[in-house]
């Protein structure tokens, strides 16, 4: 299957951007941050490009920038619905155009390269965002963005055991990063590379996936970890910052791949 992968395009409503070229593809994959603050104007954009053709998204940081994620998150499921978008949001498998594709935001755990016991909570996450939920009504501390990663995770971790997950193609999307190396390697010992990356390196690097897909970082990044998982990103970037954005990006998804070697402890 062909899939065109797209990521971090932060377009606006005053300065449009749409691509220039339309490849031939089977399904459209979008890593997030279409646009700030407007998580339906982000779905819409990727049903205008699609144009009816098979459609992924899932919502970056940037979506959810001055907003409340629970909130947002409920109207991105019905704009998606009636727009005929696949909406991303770590409910498990979503078939679409012969594949399967699972994720969603991630997050991060917030670890990486922190003190044993502290988690942080970085500015680079931008605008302030909001959570709601039983008692709770205020803004977002490190301690709820790291359990939304943990809630995403526990999910990948159950339908990837290949005793489970489903034959075909397997795709997983996910807005924020789930390895140390999609970062430039002068971020890989600091403190920061907690604000966009987790260590994820059982299910990355054994293979229990095609592919994964994912944004966030300004670079793009195309490896195989490991006997693992190819990892790919495809971001343009602010203002155009990353020079090896290609907007008519296809990668082909094809099987078979190895049986991995899953459990808690593979690939570390």
């Amino acid at each position: 299957m062909r899939l065109w992968v797209l990521s971090d395009l932060h377009t606006a409503p005053d300065a449009p951007w749409f691509p220039s070229v339309r490849p031939e593809f089977d399904a459209l994959v979008i890593a997030g941050d279409v646009y700030d603050s407007d998580i339906e104007r982000s779905i819409l954009w990727t049903a205008q490009v699609a144009d009816g053709r098979p459609a992924v998204f899932v919502p970056g940081n940037h979506e959810f920038w001055g907003r409340t994620i629970e909130d947002e998150l409920e109207r991105a499921e019905r704009r998606a619905q009636k727009e005929g978008v696949t909406l991303l949001n770590g409910q498990g498998w979503m078939a679409v155009a012969g594949g399967h594709f699972a994720g969603g935001t991630l997050w991060t755990d917030l670890e990486l390269n922190q003190p044993a016991g502290h988690i942080l909570y970085p500015r680079e996450f931008g605008d302030p965002i909001d959570v709601r939920g039983p008692g709770i009504d205020r803004r977002a501390k490190g301690r709820d963005i790291a359990r939304r990663h943990r809630a995403e995770v526990d999910v990948l971790e159950a339908i990837l055991d290949p005793d489970v997950a489903p034959e075909g193609p397997r795709i997983v999307v996910t807005h924020y990063a789930p390895h140390i190396e999609v970062l430039p390697r002068h971020l890989w010992d600091q403190p920061s590379a907690a604000a966009s990356a987790s260590d994820l390196g059982h299910l990355t690097d054994v293979g229990a996936v095609h592919l994964w897909i994912c944004g966030h970082i300004p670079r793009s990044v195309d490896f195989v970890p490991g006997y693992g998982t190819r990892i790919l990103s495809n971001p343009r970037g602010e203002n155009d910052s990353n020079p090896a954005f290609a907007e008519s990006l296809i990668v082909e998804v094809d099987e078979p791949i190895p049986t991995p070697s899953f459990g808690p402890n593979a690939g570390r």
